[in-house]
């Protein structure tokens, strides 16, 4: 029992880490799960622990099917795991416990099998014992007290030595990413994590080490988008939310980022205005750490940077924004123009093109369908020809034409790529369409200014940000 805890909770935490980057140390159940399914395969017999926590079901196994059958086997082992890991995704969506389970219960039958009894890894198919050492001398036996402890200890120090390593409480490969703390680490890490990081960082300006710490919202193999202070606080209307700090290898030299797991998430949303009023906009864009911001308007504006002089202008982009500009309307001058509108369509080339890939594809996966059916229509005819013949050479290379054409899988139709065509026509119809409202609404209001009605100034943009 203790060598089927400690082996159990080393071995999963071990190869939960490495293979799935499951961290079996990050929630209570998962640990409590890995603890009870390393040892539940001994539900059969009635005088383990956990048999005589399920008492009624350990005596029902034992007497049906005998100790080290059924919950000793391969079979059980993975109904268990796809009914753990079928509560898991519909209760929680996630398969973390399922593994932390599966891998647990994997390590009491591997263990089982280091003994001299072994275990029938098949049963009920089939019930001759499974083993890993093949000499029975040096299996260990059922109540060898000095090789059970010895398994201990080797469990106990092996555990110790992953926990000092960081490897159970980090992952794997987290451990092995702060290890080397550079940026094209930090952005391996960035696409494995699921929440958000705080990174510790240290490059040089010039001469001077510059070190700090912030959260990572963008990493590439050699560039690294950070938000350097925290959003607590709030801040005064119009300014920003922390400030962005850009590491780039290439203008600077980047001596350590290190990365830690906050255990938050990192949420980037978008917030689409449509024909909002200035004083709506300032205070949509207000307190937040914009990533990126584009707006158009139905007349030029104004706006005033931080520390800058204000500037009249028709359209604004900007990225990183530390400090939100604010935009406000001018006084409208008259206009003698007589415009008409003009549709932009410069985005149906592009859509043609996406289309045309679109049909591409199509036309490619039908071509497949296509000779597939020709295949099971040449196996149909060469089964008729096998049955027709009497000639025994005939009939052989018969039957060797049908294993071989039996051997060639049905395609699998994948709209993956379609559907990625089909979001991008979608994102591209609909930037033109604000586009063409933002011309249609510009030159209502030059319409307007001619017969003195003037208009107020209305905003349409979209706005990325991250919300800490």
């Amino acid at each position: 029992m203790p060598n089927h805890l400690a082996g159990g909770a080393v071995f999963t935490g071990f190869f939960a880490s490495i293979l799935f980057g499951v961290n079996i140390l990050a929630s209570p159940w998962t640990l409590a799960i890995t603890l009870v399914a390393s040892v539940l395969p001994d539900c059969d017999h009635t005088r383990s622990p956990i048999g005589k926590l399920l008492f009624p079901l350990a005596k029902w196994l034992n007497r049906r099917f005998g100790h080290r059958t059924i919950t000793h086997s391969i079979p059980a082992l993975i109904v268990l795991t796809l009914l753990v890991s079928f509560v898991e995704k519909t209760y929680f969506g996630s398969f973390r416990v399922s593994i932390a389970f599966c891998l647990a219960y994997w390590s009491h039958l591997l263990f089982d099998m280091c003994t001299l009894q072994g275990v029938p890894l098949m049963y009920p198919f089939k019930k001759n014992p499974f083993v890993l050492i093949g000499n029975p001398d040096a299996r260990i036996r059922v109540g060898d007290y000095r090789r059970e402890a010895i398994a201990f200890s080797v469990f106990l120090a092996w555990g110790v030595s992953l926990y000092s390593l960081g490897l159970l409480q980090n992952g794997f490969w987290t451990t092995y990413n702060r290890t080397f703390a550079t940026l094209h680490h930090l952005h391996s890490e960035f696409r494995r994590s699921t929440d958000l990081l705080r990174v510790d960082y240290t490059y040089l300006e010039g001469t001077q080490e510059i070190t700090g710490t912030g959260y990572c919202i963008e990493a590439s193999e050699s560039k690294a988008t950070l938000l350097v202070s925290s959003p607590e606080g709030g801040g005064r209307e119009g300014a920003g939310v922390g400030e962005w700090l850009l590491l780039d290898q290439s203008k600077m030299t980047v001596k350590r980022v290190l990365p830690t797991h906050t255990g938050k998430p990192l949420d980037i949303r978008y917030l689409d205005l449509v024909n909002v009023t200035a004083d709506s906009f300032n205070r949509a864009l207000s307190n937040r750490a914009i990533l990126s911001l584009e707006l158009q308007a139905n007349q030029p504006f104004q706006i005033t940077e931080a520390n800058g002089f204000p500037k009249t202008v028709t359209s604004y982009e900007g990225k990183y924004l530390s400090q939100v500009p604010v935009f406000s309307s001018l006084i409208p001058q008259p206009s003698s123009l007589s415009d008409s509108l003009l549709t932009d369509y410069s985005y149906l080339p592009q859509i043609e093109l996406l289309e045309q890939k679109i049909a591409i594809h199509r036309r490619e996966q039908s071509a497949e369908r296509s000779a597939w059916d020709a295949t099971q229509s040449q196996i149909t005819q060469l089964h008729r020809q096998y049955v027709a013949t009497d000639d025994p050479l005939q009939r052989q290379n018969l039957h060797a034409q049908i294993r071989e054409l039996e051997a060639i899988n049905p395609p699998k139709p994948d709209n993956t790529q379609v559907e990625e065509l089909q979001n991008q026509i979608r994102k591209i119809e609909k930037e033109a369409a604000l586009r063409n409202e933002a011309k249609r609404q510009a030159l209502e209001l030059r319409r307007r200014q001619e017969t003195g009605q003037l208009q107020e100034l209305r905003f349409t943009g979209i706005v990325r940000f991250v919300e800490l």
